[in-house]
Parts: C-alpha cells; sequence; structure tokens
C-alpha cells in the first residue's frame, strides 16, 4: 500500500507530468496546424496579407517564405521534402504526384509611369511613345519562375517586340514599381496589380493604355501541392479563398 508521503508525491509528480503532456501536445498541434507557403513578394502582399486582413483563415498558421525562381524539379522537391505546402506563382506543376489550380489570370496589361511624367498627360500611348521610352522590365532568373515577365507576353505577331528600350531590370515588382516611380522609365504590369499599387499602396503612378498595335498574352497565377498531402482539405480550402479574393479585386 502506498504510504502518505508516496501519495504526496504521486499527486505533484502527475501534475508536471500533465503539464509536459499538454505543452507536447501543443506543439504538435501547433505544427500540423502551419500551412507553409512559397511564393513571392507579389503573392505575399496581393494574396496572402488579405487573408489576414478579412480573418478568414483564423483556425491555421500561415507562414509565406519569398524564393527565388525554381526549376519544376526544384518546387516538386520542396513540396515532397515538407519544406513547404504550397506554391504560389506562374508555374503549372500537374502530374501524377502534385495538384495545380488557377487562383488567378491576368488577361488586361497597362503602363505605368511616374505622375510627373510627361507621358501620364496621355490616357493611351502611340507605339512611338512605347518604342522611344526607356523600360523597366520584370525577369526571372529562370523560366517558369514565380514572377510574370513581360518578355513573356509578348505574342510573335507584336509589332518589333524585341526592340523595346530596357533600362532596368529587376526580379522585384516592388523594385519595378519604385524604380519607375523615381525616374522617367516606364514598365508594363498587369491593370489589376496596378490598381493594387496606386489605389491601396498608393504610389505616385499613373496608368496608361498600351498602343492599339499590341495585344499581350494572359498569365495565370497558380497554386500548387502534393495530391497525398496530409494538408489536402485545408489546402484546398485555403485555394478556394485566393480564388475568391483574386476575383473581387478588378
Amino acid at each position: 500500500m502506498p504510504t502518505a508521503k508516496a501519495k504526496e508525491l504521486h499527486r505533484s509528480f502527475a501534475q508536471v507530468i500533465e503539464i509536459i503532456h499538454c505543452t507536447l501536445e501543443q506543439q504538435t498541434s501547433g505544427h500540423s496546424r502551419e500551412i507553409k507557403i512559397s511564393g513571392n513578394e507579389m503573392t505575399e502582399e496581393f494574396y496572402v496579407s488579405l487573408l489576414y486582413e478579412l480573418h478568414l483563415f483564423d483556425d491555421h498558421v500561415l507562414s509565406h517564405h519569398q524564393r527565388k525562381a525554381l526549376l519544376p524539379a526544384e518546387s516538386k522537391k520542396l513540396l515532397t521534402e515538407g519544406n513547404t505546402d504550397l506554391i504560389l506563382g506562374n508555374q503549372l506543376l500537374n502530374d501524377g504526384d502534385t495538384e495545380s489550380v488557377v487562383i488567378d489570370r491576368f488577361n488586361h496589361y497597362v503602363v505605368v509611369c511616374n505622375k510627373e511624367n510627361p507621358l501620364a498627360s496621355l490616357k493611351k500611348l502611340s507605339l512611338y511613345n512605347f518604342y522611344s521610352a526607356a523600360h523597366a522590365s520584370c525577369q526571372s532568373v529562370m523560366p517558369g519562375g514565380l514572377l510574370i515577365e513581360d518578355n513573356e507576353i509578348f505574342p510573335f505577331s507584336s509589332p518589333r517586340c524585341g526592340n523595346r528600350n530596357i533600362a532596368y531590370r529587376s526580379d522585384s515588382l516592388n523594385g519595378i514599381v519604385n524604380v519607375v516611380e523615381k525616374s522617367a522609365m516606364i514598365a508594363i504590369i498587369p491593370e489589376k496589380l496596378a490598381r493594387f499599387y496606386i489605389v491601396h499602396k498608393k504610389h505616385n503612378l499613373a496608368m496608361l493604355a498600351l498602343p492599339d498595335e499590341l495585344t499581350l498574352k494572359p498569365q495565370c497565377t497558380y497554386a500548387s501541392w502534393l495530391r497525398k498531402s496530409k494538408k489536402y482539405d485545408s489546402l484546398k480550402e485555403l485555394t478556394g479563398m485566393l480564388q475568391t479574393i483574386s476575383s473581387f479585386r478588378k
């Protein structure tokens, strides 16, 4: 039979063991609730941040990691090794192991320039003004990366599409916008993103229509994840929210 001292020790140790069990359960639960997202500054500012603003995903912990452009095999490796749960970008990963859905589509493009730029008084650029101006251009380190490269949106039929006067290149959309805002350069970006930078981020930019002669190719933003992910249902729910957010942003 346990002595009185043994019963007293048991009560004390039982409380300690219970605290340890609760701590371990919280750590395990917190880890399983975390959804790791890989993208770039645009995906974080334009999509993920709004999930927090609208409190649409309070049941999970979202963590966003900015990554440089990756080849498809490298992106898939991030998913299979558990370094990320969801990849956002213009890269379509859709094979037997991964699943991709379109969360946004950029069909309309505009030219942005500083509001003090003489071109800002125009509603639409002429082809002459378009090719005579210095351009800031989006680029990725590798093809099929996480950024939408404006060099890829020109169809072969576009007039003199390879003769633009590119004065600055960057793999940062924020970098492009900041350079344009502080110089006489212009840049091509999706109209939806241009409105975001002008209306929500208050950049001193003017938005102009492209010359009639230019019709640019649409680009998609995809969400990709592993089909056998333990977080599959949560990832489907999250991508559905991202699709809803993008559909309301005009």
